[in-house]
């Protein structure tokens, strides 16, 4: 069991290093200390760490969505680049058999292709068919990414392992949207807002252990404010693009 919980926590680093690299792709060009901030943030996360000491399969999901979303970015940095667009697709279905949830990945990777097709588009037709052409290093991706499938019918006798609250139908669960008033459909979503901030903050010991009220209250204060000053910088930004723009429409 601790062999298995050192591989949780190795799991852990490797989702950090993804969110290093990460940084390093939006802050660019030039050192910023900005990319290990965000590391460190992620990784001082109640919730994070946690996952990465235990054995569960929530860090590996983690994990895995952090380097989806590295390889999305990577893709779209400059040009367009396919072979870390297929990276991104193989992350994502290896995170969605580890869990249901990495299904969240499914619009990034949708929007990403979206761009990537545009790009291609733009650049001429001749660009998009070499972009789309199968290469001979890709054969081998398409059956790397069914492996945990065919692992799944032979450990489990089914290809994709249902929970019990998986069972049910999506249909029937959003047919439940309707037995409800538009206040009480108000309350719930209020109320799932805060369970999913909780969730990412501190939901820990199998859900029995929540962090306090106030480190809660003081973490939402926290988060409003990093929101406020990502607003008010790309404003500051924009208006100082702006600013050089006409100071050089002037000296010309």
């Amino acid at each position: 069991m601790r062999l298995i919980r050192v591989l949780s926590s190795l799991f852990g680093l490797l989702g950090l290093i993804a969110v290093y690299l990460t940084g390093r792709l939006i802050f660019q060009p030039g050192p910023s200390p900005l990319p290990a901030l965000m590391m460190a943030v992620v990784g001082f996360v109640p919730t994070y760490t946690f996952a990465a000491s235990v054995i569960n399969n929530d860090i590996l999901v983690g994990a895995l969505g952090l380097w989806c979303i590295y390889f999305c970015a990577l893709s779209v940095r400059s040009g367009v680049r396919i072979r870390s667009f297929a990276l991104a697709t193989i992350c994502m279905a290896l995170a969605f058999l580890t869990k249901y949830n990495g299904v969240i990945l499914l619009p990034i990777v949708t929007l990403t292709g979206v761009v990537l097709l545009v790009r291609s588009w733009r650049a001429g037709n001749a660009r998009l068919n070499r972009s789309l052409r199968p290469r001979p290093h890709h054969r081998h991706s398409d059956p790397a990414a069914l492996l945990g499938l065919l692992r799944n019918k032979q450990l489990y006798g089914d290809y994709f392992i249902n929970y019990p609250n998986m069972i049910q139908p999506f249909t029937t669960k959003i047919s439940w949207l309707g037995a409800f008033t538009v206040p009480e459909l108000v309350t719930r979503l209020t109320n799932g807002v805060k369970f999913t901030f909780m969730t990412f903050w501190g939901l820990l010991g199998a859900d029995f252990v929540v962090l306090p009220e106030w480190l809660l209250n003081l973490l939402a204060i926290l988060t409003g404010l990093v929101v406020v000053g990502i607003i008010y910088q790309r404003r500051v930004r924009r208006r100082a693009g702006r600013s050089t723009g006409w100071r050089s429409s002037a000296c010309w």
